[in-house]
C-alpha cells in the first residue's frame, strides 16, 4: 500500500541514481527537476554546461520530499523507522497515559493515535468557525442555527439533531477544560484549525481552572505529496510528533483571546486592522492563517472572497462538475487548503443563488459533486472586467 508520508531511505537512494541517469540520457523531465531544485552552481551556468553528481540528484530528491538536505532526509527516515520499531514492540509513549486528553478539530487522527501507542482519551471539536455568524461568547443557538442551514440537508440532520450535536461537543469541550489535568492540542496550520485553536485557547483563558496544555502544531512533513493535514500521517509520524509538543504559555492564551475577540467583533475592520499590525505572533501559524482569512472577508459588496475568485478562474475554461472544481481548487489553486467538501459546497451555493448568480447548474444531479456547473454571462463579465 502506498503511504505518501512513509519513506524508505533505500528506495530514495535508488530514485536519486535513476534521476541522475535520466538527466545524463537527456530526458527533459529530469532537467526540469534539477532546475526546480538547484544547487548554487546551477543558477550560475546553463543547463547545457551543468554536469550533476550523485549528491546533486540526492539534493533534488530530498527537496522534492520537503527536506532541506539529503542528510535531513536520512535522519528523518531513521527516526520514522525507530518509531515503527517502538510501535511493533508495543512500547508506551513517553510521558503519555490515561490521564491525557487529545483534542482535535476532526476525527482524522482518532483511529491512528491508538495505533501509534497513545492510550489517552480523544475529543473532537468540529465547527467551521471561519464561516457564518460567530460571537465572542459562543452562542449555541446561533451556531446550531447556522450549521443546520449550511449543512443540515447534506448531513441528513433535523434542526433538533443539529442543536444536540452542537451542544454535546461544546459541553464536552468545556468539561474537559474544567476537569482535565493534561490536554494535548493537535492542530495544523490552516484557517480551519487555527481559528478553532484560538477559540479553545480563549475559553481556557476565561476559565476558572487552567489545565496543563501542550500544543502539537505543524505546517509541513516529509512525504511524496503536499502536506495538508495531520490525517494524512501514519502512526509512526504521530508518535514522533509527540516529541515536538510545547507547553501553551500564558502569553499564547492571552493573545488567542485577543485574536478571538477581534475576529468576532461586529466590525470586520477590527480584525483586519489587528492582522495588519500583527508583527509578532506567539502562535506559530496563526498570522498566516489570519492573513488568508482576511482574503475571505471582502470590504466592498462588489468584491468576492478569494475562494469565489478561484472558483470563477477554474470555470473560465469550460463546464466542470462541482467535485472537479473542488479537486482543482484544493490541489492546484488554494494557497492554504482549509475547506472540507461540505464547506466548499456551502460557498459554491453562494455563487449559484445570489441575486445575480455568477455560476449556474448546467446538468443537475442528486449528489452535489456530480452537478455540472458553468459561468453565467454575469460570471464571465466579472472575471473579464
Amino acid at each position: 500500500m502506498d503511504i505518501p508520508f512513509r519513506l524508505n531511505f533505500e528506495q530514495q537512494k535508488k530514485r536519486a541514481k535513476e534521476l541522475l541517469k535520466a538527466f545524463k540520457e537527456g530526458q527533459p523531465e529530469s532537467a526540469d527537476r534539477f532546475h526546480k531544485h538547484p544547487k548554487v552552481q546551477f543558477t550560475e551556468i546553463s543547463i547545457a554546461e551543468f554536469q550533476p553528481k550523485l549528491a546533486d540528484a540526492q539534493l533534488v530528491i530530498a527537496k522534492e520530499l520537503n527536506c532541506k538536505s539529503w542528510a535531513q532526509l536520512k535522519r528523518h527516515c531513521e527516526l520514522m523507522q525507530q518509531m515503527q520499531i517502538e510501535i511493533g514492540e508495543q512500547q508506551s509513549i513517553p510521558n503519555e497515559g490515561q490521564g491525557w486528553l487529545h483534542i482535535r478539530c476532526g476525527s482524522d487522527i482518532q483511529q491512528t493515535l491508538p495505533k501509534a501507542g497513545f492510550v489517552g482519551q480523544f475529543l473532537e471539536f468540529s465547527d467551521p468557525l471561519t464561516l457564518g455568524p460567530i460571537s465572542y461568547n459562543y452562542s449555541l443557538e446561533q451556531r446550531s442555527g447556522f450549521l443546520h442551514h449550511a449543512f443540515g440537508r447534506e448531513l441528513n440532520l433535523t434542526v433538533h439533531q443539529t442543536k444536540i450535536m452542537v451542544e454535546t461537543q461544546f459541553e464536552g469541550l468545556t468539561a474537559a477544560i474544567n476537569n482535565k489535568h493534561k490536554i494535548a492540542l493537535w492542530f495544523e496550520h490552516d484557517t480551519y484549525d487555527q481559528f478553532i485553536l484560538i477559540f479553545i485557547l480563549s475559553l481556557v483563558f476565561k476559565s476558572q481552572r487552567k489545565p496543563h496544555l501542550e500544543l502539537i502544531s505543524i505546517n509541513q512533513f516529509p512525504g511524496s505529496i503536499k502536506f495538508t493535514g495531520l490525517g494524512q500521517l501514519p502512526p509512526e509520524a504521530l508518535r514522533w510528533l509527540w516529541q515536538t509538543k510545547t507547553p501553551v504559555t500564558k502569553n499564547q492564551l492571552a493573545s488567542a483571546d485577543q485574536y478571538w475577540r477581534a475576529f468576532t467583533d461586529a466590525e470586520g475592520s477590527v480584525f483586519q486592522n489587528l492582522v495588519e499590525t500583527l508583527d509578532e505572533c506567539p502562535l506559530p501559524f496563526f498570522k498566516t492563517a489570519a492573513q488568508r482569512q482576511i482574503q475571505e472577508m471582502p470590504k466592498d459588496d462588489d468584491q468576492l472572497s478569494l475562494t469565489h475568485q478561484l472558483v470563477l478562474e477554474i470555470l473560465s475554461d469550460g463546464i466542470k462538475t462541482a467535485g472537479k472544481v473542488f479537486g482543482i481548487l484544493m490541489r492546484e489553486k488554494e494557497p492554504l487548503p482549509w475547506l472540507g467538501d461540505l464547506m466548499f459546497w456551502y460557498l459554491l451555493q453562494q455563487l449559484l443563488s445570489s441575486h445575480s448568480p455568477l455560476v449556474e447548474i448546467i446538468e443537475d444531479h442528486e449528489d452535489w459533486p456530480q452537478k455540472q456547473i458553468a459561468l453565467t454571462n454575469e460570471g464571465r463579465r466579472f472575471i473579464n472586467r
